[in-house]
C-alpha cells in the first residue's frame, strides 16, 4: 500500500512546536494507512523527533503574513 505524505509548514514565532507536535498526533491517531509527516520549518526546536524536518525554503512572502486574520 503507498504512503501519504502530510506536510505542514511552520516559520517564526506565533506558533510553538507544540501545535506541529499535536497535529502529528491527530494523524497518527486518525489515519490508518502509513504516512510520511514532514515539517519545512526555520526551527525545530521541541519538534518530536517522528516528524522529518525540512528547511524553510526561500518564500517571498509578505513579513506581516503571519499577523493576517484567518480566513475562513
Amino acid at each position: 500500500m503507498d504512503s501519504v505524505n502530510i506536510i505542514c509548514m511552520k516559520w517564526g514565532d506565533k506558533f510553538p512546536a507544540e501545535y506541529v507536535n499535536r497535529l502529528y498526533g491527530m494523524v497518527s491517531h486518525n489515519l490508518s494507512l502509513p504516512f510520511r509527516f514532514v515539517c519545512f520549518t526555520e526551527n525545530d526546536s521541541g519538534i518530536r523527533n517522528e516528524v522529518e524536518i525540512q528547511p524553510l525554503p526561500k518564500l517571498d512572502l509578505p513579513v506581516n503574513l503571519a499577523d493576517a486574520p484567518e480566513r475562513g
